[in-house]
């Protein structure tokens, strides 16, 4: 694979659901997943140049200007045994449905609220086959973040561009573009120390959601930008 750095701007037609940080290789990993159905190959057949199982894939930037709203939704929970048949009568002279109680308990319905974003451009920094990654987006991708059955988040327009170097892993001052393993970043952006960077426990690679796959990261603080800093 001939790995360059790319800049990726994806333009946004509705507001954009993120539950926790947004990084391009997740959404790789889950344009990958939506190709294939092979959770294996998902999260390690990417588009991205990969340095000690870290993915060269940048968070999310929101170019401003951005507001931040909350979408409320009604949800209520179900257990995987409501649709099993052995809760329906196969004859009508005979009831065996279940009744549930909806007024309380824990399937009454509850209003939940998400974070949206209203921005239209979501920028990202990565190393790799930049047109790959956006044509694998493109085909299997309808948007980015949560809730984008409900329409949130649609993708309107894709553009790639070449970069003179890899700004996905850390900008041009070494602070981290992605979470990054402490000791990975540390390797990485000498002279700076922990002290100047914000830590946290996250997910650094995909699947994020697989409790093996966190640590504590050195993470990006900046999120919504300007021109300036994304032609810095």
């Amino acid at each position: 694979m001939n790995y360059k750095p790319f800049h990726l701007c994806v333009a946004l037609k509705t507001p954009l659901i993120t539950n926790g940080r947004l990084t391009l290789d997740a959404i790789l990993s889950a344009a990958r997943f939506r190709a294939t159905a092979d959770p294996e190959r998902a999260c390690s057949d990417l588009p991205l140049r990969n340095t000690n199982g870290v993915w060269h894939g940048s968070a999310a930037l929101f170019e401003q200007p951005v507001r931040y709203t909350g979408i409320p939704f009604v949800q209520r929970l179900h257990g995987e045994q409501d649709w099993s048949l052995e809760l329906f009568s196969v004859s009508r002279r005979v009831r065996g449905d279940v009744k549930i109680n909806r007024s309380g308990g824990p399937y009454v319905a509850r209003l939940d609220c998400h974070k949206a974003c209203a921005v239209r451009h979501v920028h990202f920094f990565g190393c790799g086959e930049g047109q790959q990654a956006a044509q694998l987006i493109r085909r299997y991708l309808p948007g980015l973040g949560s809730k984008t059955n409900h329409g949130f988040g649609m993708i309107d327009t894709i553009s790639v561009n070449p970069m003179s170097s890899d700004r996905a892993l850390l900008n041009t001052a070494g602070f981290p573009m992605r979470p990054l393993p402490l000791t990975f970043w540390q390797d990485m952006a000498k002279p700076l120390t922990e002290d100047e960077v914000a830590i946290n426990e996250e997910g650094w690679r995909p699947p994020y959601w697989d409790p093996s796959n966190w640590a504590i990261c050195a993470v990006p603080v900046v999120r919504d930008v300007d021109d300036v800093y994304l032609n810095d």
